[in-house]
Order: C-alpha cells, then sequence, then structure tokens
C-alpha cells in the first residue's frame, strides 16, 4: 500500500483581520489570532472526504484553532497534538507604519531576510519542517495520515514530501479549509 498524507488547513479564525495596526499592535493581534478557535463549520466536501477515506493517524498543530478542528472531524482519541507543527512563528520588523494585519502577515518571510525580531529564525523553522515531515512519513507508512494545521507550515511541509518522493493526488482551493493529499509508493511497507 502506498503511504498517504493529507494536509488541511483550518477554517476561518474567530480573530477578525485589522487595519491601521502599528508592528506592535500587529504583535497583539497575532497573540489573539494565535488563541483564537474557528468560527465557520467544515465544509460539505470536507466531510464527505473524510468519510470516504481511511484515516487512521489525526495529527494537530498545539493552536487552538486547529485542536478545534480535529476535534471537530475525529474526536479527542485519535489526535496526536504537537507544536512540532504549529504555523510559523510571526517575525516583526519594527517599522514606523500602520498596515493591515494581513499585509504584516505578508511581510513576514520578507522580515526573516531582513533580520527582523524573530520568534523562531527561518533556519529553526526549516529544521522544525523536517521533523514534522519525518513524523509524518513515519506515520504514514502504517496508515493514511491526516495533518490539521496551518498554511505557512502545510506548503513547508508539502516541499519537504515533494523533495522526498511524494506526488500530489489532491489539491484543493487555497485559503482556509485547503487540502492538499500527497502519495508514495517509495514509503510503502510490505
Amino acid at each position: 500500500m502506498a503511504a498517504r498524507i493529507h494536509l488541511l488547513r483550518h477554517g476561518q479564525p474567530a480573530c477578525l483581520l485589522r487595519s491601521g495596526l502599528s508592528a506592535q499592535d500587529y504583535k497583539s493581534w497575532v497573540g489573539a489570532y494565535d488563541a483564537s478557535r474557528i468560527v465557520d463549520l467544515p465544509p460539505a466536501w470536507l466531510e464527505q472526504w473524510l468519510a470516504a477515506c481511511d484515516i487512521r493517524t489525526v495529527a494537530s498543530s498545539a493552536l487552538p484553532r486547529a485542536i478545534a478542528l480535529a476535534k471537530a472531524l475525529v474526536g479527542d482519541e485519535r489526535i496526536h497534538i504537537s507544536p512540532l507543527f504549529n504555523e510559523a512563528a510571526v517575525t516583526f520588523l519594527p517599522l514606523p507604519i500602520r498596515m493591515t494585519s494581513s499585509q504584516w502577515t505578508a511581510m513576514g518571510p520578507l522580515a526573516w531576510l531582513c533580520g527582523g525580531m524573530a520568534e523562531e529564525d527561518a533556519a529553526y523553522f526549516r529544521q522544525r519542517v523536517r521533523a514534522a515531515a519525518d513524523e509524518l512519513v513515519r506515520w504514514s507508512a502504517k496508515a493514511p495520515t491526516l495533518l490539521v494545521g496551518h498554511g505557512w507550515i502545510n506548503r513547508a511541509i508539502g516541499r519537504q514530501l515533494l523533495a522526498r518522493g511524494f506526488v500530489i493526488q489532491r489539491r484543493t482551493q487555497a485559503g482556509f479549509w485547503s487540502l492538499t493529499s500527497f502519495g508514495s509508493s517509495a514509503y510503502a511497507r510490505p
């Protein structure tokens, strides 16, 4: 049987996007975003897809919006919760300007390159992504695996899986509720 790994992004967080934020305001907004839960229900296609799949292993980041979704999908008993799967820690550039929360977030990769005030530097993030991919590959060798995670980290893990010989088998829309499925016979067990 070929290994299967599915990366699912959570739904819409309760924390609303904001405008006119200074760098310090944005840092506070990120704290509220990380503590928020999701406010919308999983789309019908996701529930139908999950019912048709034979997901045996479910992993979740340790952030409330991912945990709440994982519990809603499969219950408490089957979830591996780990900060290994948390979203990339936000990097701040102490700029004397005001922007929307979305604009500040989009500057995160640039801030890493410019040496902004990082809670997690780019090298550590890449190391964490490799470790997360290692876990998912290990679990998927035994049974189809679902990660309930976040945008940046899911994309980074996806690139890591592609580098390891996995192929994309399904991809839905980008944004909240996005799902990318990977498969590979290279990790199958006899």
